[in-house]
C-alpha cells in the first residue's frame, strides 16, 4: 500500500509540470515535494529487488518515466572551457540585507560588490535590489567603470527590482510589471562582437514569507504550538497565493522570449524547482546551464527552509555553456550563480 501511495505521488509530481496551478493550486506541493518523492520510490526499488523483483521493475519504470526531471534536479555533467567566452552571473541580493546577524546593510552591500567583481563577469543579472547604496553601486572593476553599462529596473529615483549590468554596449531595454511591484522583469539587448542577444533578469511571483513565519517552524513544541500552527497556516496561505499567480508570471515571460528578434539569456529567480509548471513553461526550448554543464543538485536558496534549485540561467541552443557555478557566498538568503557561454560571432 504504501508503494502504491509512493507511485502515485510520484505521478502526481510528473503531472503538475504540465497543469497550471491557477487551475489545481495544490498540485504545485507534489512538485515541489519531487526530491523526497523520488527517494521514497529508490527506496521501495532497493526493498523489492531481492524479493519481488517484478514489483521494483513498476517502480523502476515509473523512475524512469521521469528520467528528465532527475536530470534537471542532479547532475554529474560538469563541463569547464578553456576558449573565451560571456561569463554570466545572476544573483537574488535581497535588497543587500544580510541574513546573518551582526552586519550592516552598507557593509553587505561592499561585500556583494566586491565578490561580484572578483567573478570578473561580463554580464550581471542582479534581482531584488533596493538600498540607498545603489547609486555608486558598480560590480565591475573600477577601471572598468566607464566602459560599463548599467540598466536600472526602475526610475534613477527609486532603485529597486531587478537590474542588468554589462560590459558590452545596451542599445535597448524594457521591462515588464506585475500587479504585485515586488515582483517584476527587465530586459537589455546587448551588443557582443558582433551579435545582438536579450538578456531577461526576472524575479518571478514570491511567497514573501516574513521572519516570524519562517521562524515559527522552528519552535514546534508543546509551548509553542499554537504560535507554530498559526505559522505555519499563514505560510500555506502564502505559498497557495503564490502558486496560483506565479503562472501569469511565466507564460508572460514565455511570450517575450518567444517575440524576442534576437538570440535570448534568462536570468533569474523563478521562486520555482525544476519539477514545476513555471520551469517548464519558461524553459520551453532553452537550454539550462546547469543541466548541461553542472553538477551536484545545483541548490541555490540558502534560507531557512528546505533549500532548493529556484534561480536559473537559461540560453538559447545557438549558444554553448560550461563552468556553470554556484557560488558559497553568504550575503543574502540566495546563492549567486555563474557560467561561461560560446557561440558569438567574432
Amino acid at each position: 500500500m504504501l508503494n502504491l501511495a509512493a507511485l502515485a505521488t510520484l505521478l502526481i509530481a510528473y503531472a503538475s509540470v504540465y497543469i497550471s496551478p491557477a487551475t489545481i493550486w495544490w498540485l504545485a506541493f507534489f512538485g515541489l515535494a519531487y526530491p523526497f518523492i523520488l527517494l521514497a520510490n529508490i527506496l521501495f526499488v532497493i526493498y523489492w529487488m531481492f524479493t519481488r523483483w517484478k514489483v521494483a521493475l513498476v517502480s523502476l519504470i515509473a523512475i524512469l518515466a521521469g528520467y528528465g526531471h532527475i536530470r534537471n534536479y542532479f547532475q554529474i555533467n560538469e563541463k569547464t572551457g578553456g576558449v573565451e567566452g560571456i561569463v554570466v552571473c545572476s544573483y537574488n541580493v535581497k535588497h543587500f540585507s544580510d541574513v546573518t546577524e551582526g552586519i550592516s546593510q552598507k557593509e553587505n552591500t561592499g561585500r556583494i560588490e566586491a565578490y561580484l567583481r572578483n567573478r570578473n563577469a561580463d554580464i550581471i543579472c542582479l534581482q531584488e535590489l533596493s538600498s540607498p547604496f545603489m547609486k555608486k553601486f558598480n560590480p565591475f572593476a573600477p577601471a572598468a567603470l566607464e566602459s560599463g553599462y548599467r540598466m536600472n529596473s526602475t526610475k534613477p529615483d527609486e532603485e529597486t527590482g531587478p537590474a542588468i549590468f554589462s560590459r558590452h554596449p545596451i542599445i535597448h531595454t524594457g521591462k515588464i510589471l506585475f500587479e504585485n511591484k515586488e515582483n517584476m522583469i527587465v530586459f537589455a539587448d546587448i551588443k557582443i562582437k558582433r551579435d545582438t542577444v536579450r538578456v531577461f533578469s526576472c524575479h518571478l511571483q514570491s511567497y514573501q514569507f516574513s521572519a516570524g513565519e519562517i521562524s515559527s517552524l522552528e519552535v514546534l513544541s508543546d509551548d509553542h504550538t499554537e504560535y507554530s500552527l498559526n505559522g505555519m497556516r499563514a505560510l500555506g496561505y502564502k505559498m497557495k497565493n503564490a502558486f496560483i499567480k506565479r503562472p501569469a508570471h511565466s507564460e508572460k515571460l514565455k511570450e517575450n522570449i518567444r517575440q524576442s528578434p534576437y538570440p535570448v539569456i534568462v536570468c533569474g529567480d523563478f521562486n520555482d524547482p525544476p519539477v514545476s509548471y513555471t520551469y517548464r513553461t519558461v524553459r520551453g526550448n532553452l537550454k539550462d546551464a546547469f543541466v548541461e554543464s553542472g553538477t551536484g543538485t545545483g541548490n541555490t536558496y540558502r534560507g531557512k527552509l528546505p533549500s532548493f534549485r529556484i534561480d536559473y540561467i537559461l540560453y538559447s541552443p545557438r549558444f554553448t555553456a560550461s563552468d556553470f557555478t554556484v557560488g558559497k557566498a553568504d550575503y543574502s538568503d540566495h546563492y549567486p550563480l555563474s557560467c561561461k557561454l560560446t557561440g558569438f560571432s567574432e
